[in-house]
This record gives structure tokens, C-alpha cells and sequence, in this order.
């Protein structure tokens, strides 16, 4: 099964197809970190409670992105609008792939959450796309 990367070179060393798509993330267009933390908590009747972390890995990184302007033959040659939408087809939101969040430097594994890829048509040949992300901490 071939693994994708959105940055512009694959730098998780694993051969996975960089896809040069983050670069069109929009800051200005609504692409925000939204991280979370999962916690147990056991309340007691006497009104004690105990709050504990919930696993190795709970804190998950998660981003809102939005891409734009995707398009194809801008510049001449390439296929962003195409390989935006060839790589939702082939993740879904099962198969995880490679991205380097902005500010960092180190690539993470990410899922696409459910039911938020939004593709909107900005003009006859250029689209915006949305969609959210989650850390994965899979194999």
C-alpha cells in the first residue's frame, strides 16, 4: 500500500509519495491547530473525583486545513487540484500518511477525520479544499 506525504519532499525517510500539497495550506483562510486532551474521571458521591490521563499518547495534536487555490497547470505541469483529490480517494479516513505541521520540523502521522472534507469551487479551474486531522499513533 503506497504512502502519501503532503509536504514537498518526503522527509519521514520511508520512501512515502511527497505530494506537494502543503504548501497551499492558508493560514488566512482558517487552517488552525486544535489540540486535545483525553482524561478519565471517576467522581465519587462525597463529591472527590479523580482525573487521570487518558494513555500514553493523550494529548492529539489535530488540524483544520484548508488548501487554496488548488489547481491544475498552475504552474505549468502540475496536477494540485488532481492530487488533492486523488490522495482523499486513496486515504479516506483510514490509511494515515505523512505531514509536517507547521512550525515544526519533524513529520507526523495523521488521519483524515470523518466527515470533514469540504471541496469548494473557487472559480472554472481553481478549488479550495477543507478538511481536519488527527495524530495517529498506529503502526
Amino acid at each position: 500500500m503506497p504512502r502519501y506525504n503532503l509536504d514537498s519532499t518526503d522527509t519521514s525517510g520511508t520512501g512515502a509519495t511527497a505530494l506537494k500539497l502543503s504548501q497551499w495550506i492558508s493560514i488566512d483562510q482558517g487552517s488552525a491547530s486544535n489540540p486535545t486532551e483525553r482524561t478519565i474521571l471517576s467522581q465519587y458521591g462525597d463529591g472527590y473525583k479523580q482525573i487521570a490521563e487518558d494513555g500514553v499518547n493523550a494529548r492529539i495534536s489535530k488540524w483544520d486545513l484548508v488548501f487554496v487555490p488548488l489547481q491544475d497547470s498552475v504552474p505549468v505541469g502540475t496536477q494540485y487540484k488532481t492530487g488533492m483529490f486523488n490522495f482523499i480517494d486513496s486515504v479516506g479516513t483510514n490509511i494515515w500518511f505523512y505531514w509536517t505541521p507547521l512550525g515544526e520540523t519533524t513529520p507526523k502521522k495523521w488521519l483524515r477525520v470523518k466527515d470533514t472534507f469540504k471541496p469548494t469551487p473557487l472559480n472554472a479551474s481553481a478549488w479550495q479544499v477543507a478538511f481536519s486531522v488527527e495524530q495517529y499513533f498506529g503502526n
